[in-house]
This record gives structure tokens, C-alpha cells and sequence, in this order.
């Protein structure tokens, strides 16, 4: 698979990230008021050969992103809350769909830059449940996108999903989820198409 080649052998300097944000409005409800935020992070990683046998490697790739986040109260049972990012090497962060370095045509490891985001819609149906449903993509960019039908390489060049969960809290303590989902993924190189898949998940919560 595409990226595979290379292994995360550690970073030569620590990432540096941090977050910003303003808070609008006053508590209503039990909800939060409006809140607007903006984060970023960059960094160097280092990178091995991974293929076992094969002459070993030193490439530091750098990894950056930038995130605009909101979380918006429109009644104090409804609201809409989503995130936007983009950046380069977003493996560890889990975007590029879990691509952060390539192995390009001409055979040399290359970052992998990408960009998304989500949205979801939350009610609050009484003061114990909660309904959401959203949306979420993820969309690598580059040269990831010119790897012919057939080629030796592989990767994933577009995840996009719908989701719906409900959570209840049973009490102060305890509380209950459920979440269906349907994923798709874009594959391009040794095997083009897309696959898909349907997924429900429940969780179960407690604290003390």
C-alpha cells in the first residue's frame, strides 16, 4: 500500500501546537454559548525504510495543520458544531486518511499534503437525550491524485461519511450510545474503485 514503504522512526524536533479561541454569548440551557476556534501545529518527523533488507533512510518530512473549529447554540435544544483543517503529513492526526508519506513514481518519499472537515447537527430531545447526525471528508491532495489505474502504487484518495448517533444518560454517571455509519473510500493505482461499508456502535460509559 501506498506510504507503507516508510516507517515513523521519530521526530528531530517536538511539535509545536496550540489552540485560540473566543467565547460569544452567555449560558443558556444546558448548552455552551457560541464558541470560535482556531489551532495549528508543526513539527519534523523522521522517516526509515520499512521494507525489510532495503538500504535504510533518513527523511524528515515536516508536518503542519491548521483547524477552524465552531460550535454554534441556535436554540437551547438545537446547534450545529463542525471543524475544517488543512495541512501536510497528517497521519499522526488522523487525516490523509492515515497517509502521511508516499512513495512517489520516480521512487522517493514524499509528504502527503490533505484537507477536510466535518459538520454535525445536535438536539437535544429532553435533558437526558441527545440526537446528531453529520457528515465528515477527508481529502488527500497532490500527486496522490495522478497515480495511474494499474500502477504498482496504491493509495486512498477520498474518505467521506454520514453518521447518526443517539446518547443517553441513564445517570450522573452512566451513560449509553449508539451510532450507525456509512464509509466510503476511494482507492486509486494497483486497484481502482471504491469500497464501502455500513457499521453500527454502541458504547457504554461510566465514571466515578
Amino acid at each position: 500500500m501506498l506510504g507503507s514503504d516508510y516507517r515513523l522512526k521519530y521526530g528531530s524536533w517536538p511539535i509545536v501546537q496550540g489552540r485560540i479561541a473566543a467565547v460569544l454569548g452567555n449560558r443558556r440551557c444546558l448548552q455552551k454559548p457560541m464558541e470560535i476556534g482556531f489551532a495549528a501545529h508543526i513539527g519534523d518527523l523522521q522517516y526509515g525504510q520499512k521494507v525489510e533488507g532495503a538500504e535504510d533512510i533518513n527523511y524528515t518530512a515536516k508536518t503542519w495543520g491548521m483547524f477552524l473549529d465552531a460550535y454554534i447554540p441556535i436554540t437551547c435544544r438545537f446547534g450545529v458544531q463542525g471543524e475544517l483543517f488543512k495541512g501536510e503529513n497528517l497521519a499522526m492526526f488522523l487525516g490523509g486518511i492515515n497517509q502521511g508519506v508516499m512513495r512517489s513514481a520516480a521512487g522517493t518519499p514524499e509528504s502527503i499534503a490533505a484537507q477536510g472537515g466535518w459538520i454535525n447537527l445536535w438536539f437535544n430531545l429532553n435533558d437526558y437525550t441527545q440526537f446528531r447526525v453529520g457528515y465528515m471528508i477527508d481529502d488527500p491532495q497532490g500527486d496522490i491524485d495522478e497515480i495511474p489505474a494499474g500502477s504498482a502504487l496504491q493509495a486512498r484518495t477520498l474518505n467521506h461519511s454520514l453518521f447518526a448517533n443517539i446518547k443517553c444518560d441513564i445517570t450522573k454517571m452512566w451513560w449509553v450510545g449508539l451510532e450507525y455509519s456509512h464509509v466510503e473510500t476511494s482507492w486509486t493505482g494497483k486497484e481502482t474503485g471504491v469500497s464501502a461499508c455500513d457499521r453500527v456502535d454502541f458504547v457504554s460509559y461510566f465514571s466515578f
